[in-house]
């Protein structure tokens, strides 16, 4: 009789584990719930993207500042404002449909609105496209890959990351400013680079009046979720 009680007690006790494991497991999700960076819709309307050049050369005070903007371009942007592991942005720009000195283009750029005439102007945008300078033929496309984002404070985001143009890839990091608006969020931002480092050469007027080698590149970017 204690044999047979012997022999049972452990099969009972195997049953009751079996139980409670399998009532634990119902009861307690399989893993924890993670932060999942989300995809974001661009609006477009409101988002801008300036590029602001200066003035070189001997006779500088006869040149002019002048403001690019593109006619086409993309972003994708994924974000978790929690966990910024899993976040990117990731920028296109058709550089074949920049426009330089328009009046949108010197507005944005903060820069007055006068400039060269509409016959330079149409000179300095043919140069600009050209081989001499961005050879959109050859190189159609600037790009922006982000390789790292850190939030700083709540308002503050620095980015670091991989922007291409005319085919030389430089690393770049900027900060962004980060403020909700309604159920997501604008980014505005900027950073300086040098067309020589992409192996560009500024546009050149006789030799003795020339844009600058620095380009300032600023941004505002609204988006939410999609």
């Amino acid at each position: 009789m204690s044999k047979r009680m012997h022999a049972a007690l452990p099969e009972t006790g195997l049953i009751a584990a079996i139980t409670m494991s399998a009532a634990v497991a119902a009861a307690v999700p399989a893993t924890a719930p993670q932060n999942v960076a989300r995809e974001l819709a661009i609006d477009y309307e409101r988002s801008m993207l300036v590029a602001k050049t200066g003035k070189a050369g001997l006779l500088r005070f006869l040149g002019h500042e002048h403001g690019i903007v593109p006619g086409s371009w993309s972003a994708q942007v994924r974000f978790d404002p929690e966990d910024l592991a899993g976040s990117s942005i990731a920028v296109e720009v058709d550089a074949g449909e920049l426009v330089i000195d328009s009046e949108r283009a010197r507005r944005l750029a903060g820069i007055d609105p006068g400039g060269p005439d509409e016959k330079e102007t149409a000179e300095i945008q043919a140069d600009m496209l050209s081989a001499k300078v961005l050879d959109v033929a050859a190189f159609p496309q600037i790009r922006f890959r982000s390789s790292s984002l850190r939030r700083d404070s709540p308002s503050s985001l620095h980015v670091e990351g991989r922007l291409e143009i005319h085919g030389v890839e430089r690393e770049v990091a900027f900060d962004a400013d980060l403020e909700p608006d309604g159920e997501g969020w604008v980014m505005r931002g900027g950073f300086e680079i040098g067309q020589r480092d992409f192996g560009m050469e500024p546009v050149s007027i006789g030799g003795v009046v020339k844009v600058a080698d620095e380009v300032g590149i600023a941004f505002e970017v609204f988006a939410t979720p999609r």
